[in-house]
């Protein structure tokens, strides 16, 4: 019989070399092993300059196939660069993200149909890259990444794209959005803000505090054209958010305060649920109109 030989199960230590590596090389698993440690290794020091060389190092060696992991670690990376980091500025972090991503979703492609798990792309590496675009200022690629994610969209914008449909589609998650519905706040864009925060919403996904807190601070600013807006978000938080952290309190208090119709804010010991008063309230902050007494 020779069922049981076939059913043998080889360790990894007994077959350090198995077929399929970067351009139909021979994979070096021991060698693999290694440079991914080394690159997971320096990623949790925040050591970028050796993660990354460790990974220029090894991009063009046959024998090294990365796993989606190590590659969505240097993803993050790039987006994670500290304003006072010399060894690259936004700009490179940028090309290089750009680099790894595309390379990620080429070989995830090449691996689907032999339906090796460890080397499919994840939500994970839409997310970072929206990060990565937001950063850089270019908010409309970071909201585009969850279309990509969502729909397949097509490759070709990296140098090994070629224009190719991808094949996998992935659910984003809220934190693939909230890059780009930050940074359109931060920029005063409050309409495509909104264009985000509805795509949100129709994801059926539930806003936090930090995304409440973003659009209430850009309706403040632009309280002018949108007062109305404002007032609107007012009324969602009522039902979607129980309790009210300091940075959303602040934000909803300069909404009232900025003119046109600045509005009168008070700190209170206790807040009476009876008041009749149109209220934002925490412990011991209440916002309204003076003197008005209407229940609104």
């Amino acid at each position: 019989m020779n069922n049981n030989n076939n059913n043998k199960r080889h360790k990894p230590n007994d077959t350090p070399d198995t077929p399929d590596g970067v351009n139909g090389g021979v994979i070096n698993r021991q060698l693999t092993f290694q440079t991914r440690k080394k690159i997971d290794d320096a990623a949790s020091r925040n050591d970028r300059r050796l993660a990354f060389t460790t990974y220029d190092e090894s991009k063009n060696n046959p024998a090294i196939a990365l796993p989606m992991h190590t590659l969505n670690v240097l993803l993050h990376l790039c987006s994670a660069n500290d304003e006072n980091d010399s060894f690259s500025t936004k700009e490179e972090d940028k090309e290089r993200a750009e680099e790894i991503f595309f390379r990620l979703m080429k070989d995830s492609e090449e691996e689907e149909d032999k339906h090796q798990q460890g080397r499919r792309k994840t939500e994970m590496s839409y997310t970072a890259m929206a990060r990565v675009y937001a950063r850089n200022g270019e908010f409309e690629k970071s909201f585009e990444m969850v279309d990509l994610c969502k729909n397949g969209g097509v490759l070709g914008k990296g140098k090994d794209g070629g224009g190719k449909k991808t094949q996998q589609k992935l659910t984003p998650k809220l934190r693939t959005y909230a890059p780009s519905l930050r940074g359109f706040c931060e920029s005063g864009n409050w309409k495509r803000a909104e264009d985000v925060f509805e795509a949100i919403e129709r994801e059926g996904l539930e806003c936090t505090e930090m995304e409440f807190t973003a659009m209430m601070s850009v309706y403040g600013r632009e309280k002018k054209t949108c007062e109305e807006n404002g007032f609107r978000m007012l009324r969602k938080m009522k039902s979607k958010v129980r309790t009210c952290g300091k940075e959303l309190i602040e934000s909803v208090e300069r909404f009232f305060k900025a003119e046109p119709n600045a509005w009168r804010c008070e700190t209170v010991e206790n807040v009476e649920s009876s008041s009749g008063r149109f209220e934002v309230s925490s412990e011991n902050t209440i916002i309204g109109s003076s003197g008005d007494n209407n229940n609104n």
